[in-house]
Parts: C-alpha cells; structure tokens; sequence
C-alpha cells in the first residue's frame, strides 16, 4: 500500500507497451466501451483507457505493476489497492485501471448469472439488462446498514469502490449497457 505521505508516482501518457499488455486481458465476452446507445461505435478497452489519459492522469507503475498481479481477485484486492487513494489521479497505472474494470465485469457477469438462474427457476422469461443487475447489486449492498462496514472480502463492496475511479466507473457503465442492454421504461441504471 501506498503511505499517504509519500508522493504519488510520476504521471505518464500510455504508452505501446501498456496499450499491448491491457489488449491481452482475456474477456469472456466482446465488450463494447463506447457510449451507448450506438452500437455502430465499437470501443476497446485499450481505447477507453488511452482515451481517458488527459482527463484522468495513470501513474508510469504502480504496486500492482511491480509485483506482476495478473488479475484481481476478492482476496487480492484489499492487499493491492488502497481503497482511499483509488480515486486519486496518478495512483494507479493504466494497465492496473484496465485490470479492475476486468475485475468489475466478471463480477457484473455473476449478478447476471444468478439473476437468470433465479429467473429460470421461477418461470420468469427474459434476460436481465443492466438495471435489473444494478438493482440486484444495490439489494445486496443494503443489507449493511452503513456503506462503511461492509466486509472486506464482499466482492460487491470492491465493485463500489472500483467505480469511484472516473475511468472504471465509466468503462464498467458503457461495457453493461451495450452488453446488457438498459429498459427504456426504467431510465439509465446507476450502476456506481
């Protein structure tokens, strides 16, 4: 973890090598970053986080970088990232940024899962959108009574803090709305 009182890493522009690295993120679905609704738009990840650099600057290496971690897991995160710094431009690569959007979508990816099996079970046709996974999540987040509490292990807790960052809240929110799709009568879920 980073000590508050040191001074943040030198901010960099994205460079081949990261764009390289961040293009071999393995998905299990061919997300679409770009803004919704046009599908005709298709943005990769590695687009998205170059993209973002002047607004949301990455640091040239972070903690994650130097110790190779290939993937975030909910055991892992906590160990990595330090939740109050996540949101702070310059603490975080953007290999690192790439890496926590991945680990917000497999998380995304295993509400739908349990929506649609429950969905199954209960004779209920359709597949969830991205509202109905935003509601289940919000679900499951209220069952703490102070947002602060939730265990450190809780995998949906990670997901609230991931998308504080401007970068990996607006990645995650693009990729589920041209994933999953958002209901028109239910308006723009909010997923963060």
């Amino acid at each position: 973890m980073l000590d508050r009182k040191q001074f943040l890493p030198r901010l960099t522009a994205v460079t081949d090598e990261q764009l390289a690295e961040i293009n071999r993120i393995h998905f299990s679905f061919p997300y679409n970053f770009g803004p919704t609704p046009d599908p005709r738009t298709k943005t990769t990840l590695a687009e998205h986080i170059r993209d973002c650099e002047k607004e949301f600057p990455y640091a040239i290496q972070d903690l994650v970088d130097k110790l190779k971690l290939h993937s975030f897991s909910a055991e892992s995160f906590d160990h990595h990232i330090d939740r109050n710094l996540l949101a702070t431009p310059g603490y975080l690569s953007a290999v690192t940024v790439a890496k926590l959007i991945h680990y917000c979508l497999l998380i995304l990816e295993s509400e739908a899962e349990m929506i649609t099996w429950t969905r199954i079970e209960r004779g209920v046709p359709g597949a969830p959108d991205a509202h109905d996974i935003a509601n289940a999540m919000a679900a499951k987040v209220n069952r703490y009574k102070d947002p602060n509490r939730i265990p450190e292990y809780d995998h949906l807790g990670q997901f609230l803090s991931a998308v504080k960052h401007p970068i990996i809240g607006r990645a995650v929110y693009h990729a589920a709305a041209n994933r999953w799709g958002l209901s028109e009568q239910c308006g723009i879920p909010t997923l963060y």
